[in-house]
């Protein structure tokens, strides 16, 4: 859809939430027939508290990310989102999870060959891109819509919630595989366009929005106030089931969780 189209529908709360719901639907509907015909559920199953009680980074493409950073990592499990690929050309660190909720991400073919050992995409993304890796696992995601709580889900083979950004999303996915110990690493949290209460786009041409250049970036446009709900729920959820999160971003905007250094979490 045009950036200009999804502004205009951003700003009526009205057409923006009914889209929203049908949107939902749609999709339950798809994930509900690809299971039928796939193993899709019994592999998501399989990841149930697979890594118990271990640790994991969870990247952002911050602009503070660094392949310095990348390099110190690149022997834990890691997950990465989006358009995290660009830097791969510059470091052999991989992540184990790649997730892709965004459904307008522009991504062209390169995930049908991306060789990353767990892939999960939006089924959204699915429904309307297609998806031909054989390491790709469809997740059904939905958004609080309206005045709706943000969620945090228990069993990401039933949904999880991707609240506008894709940070949720993965916390969930490491929480459900057992990991206990959560470092973010490149979660800058501040954008070049952000949306304010009112649905207008707001604009600071001296934030750079994510490490790598953006090819189009009048269509990054971020909800700082939805993030920050979902970045409570990941922390209230956290607090209640013994699950430590832990921001190692160098700088940065993110404070609802503690910090650390990349150098002391390493350790």
């Amino acid at each position: 859809m045009n950036i200009e189209i999804r502004k205009a529908i951003k700003k009526n709360k009205f057409i923006y939430n009914l889209g929203q719901r049908i949107i939902k639907f749609d999709c339950i509907n798809f994930y509900n027939q690809l299971n039928k015909s796939s193993d899709n559920l019994n592999r998501i199953r399989g990841l149930k508290n697979s890594h118990l009680n271990e640790r994991c980074f969870i990247v952002g493409n911050g602009p503070s990310l660094t392949i310095e950073d990348l390099n110190l990592i690149k022997d834990d499990d890691c997950f990465a989102a989006n358009l995290i690929y660009r830097v791969f050309e510059k470091t052999k660190w991989r992540p184990k999870y790649y997730v892709l909720i965004d459904r307008y991400a522009d991504t062209g073919n390169v995930l049908d060959t991306l060789d990353i050992p767990y892939l999960f995409i939006g089924d959204y993304y699915w429904k309307h891109r297609g998806m031909n890796n054989l390491n790709a696992i469809c997740i059904h995601s939905e958004r609080a819509i309206g005045n709706e709580k943000v969620h945090f889900s228990e069993n990401i083979e039933k949904v999880v919630y991707g609240n506008y950004t894709v940070t949720h999303v993965m916390i969930q996915l490491a929480a459900f595989m057992g990991y206990k110990e959560i470092y973010l690493l490149g979660m800058d949290h501040s954008y070049a366009l952000t949306y304010n209460k009112d649905g207008r786009v707001i604009e600071d041409n001296n934030i750079k929005s994510h490490v790598f250049e953006d090819r189009n970036p009048k269509d990054v446009i971020a909800d700082i106030e939805g993030m920050n709900k979902a970045y409570i729920a990941c922390r209230n959820y956290a607090k209640n089931n013994s699950i430590k999160i832990i921001n190692v971003t160098r700088g940065g905007k993110l404070e609802w969780f503690p910090r650390l250094t990349l150098e002391e979490a390493v350790k």
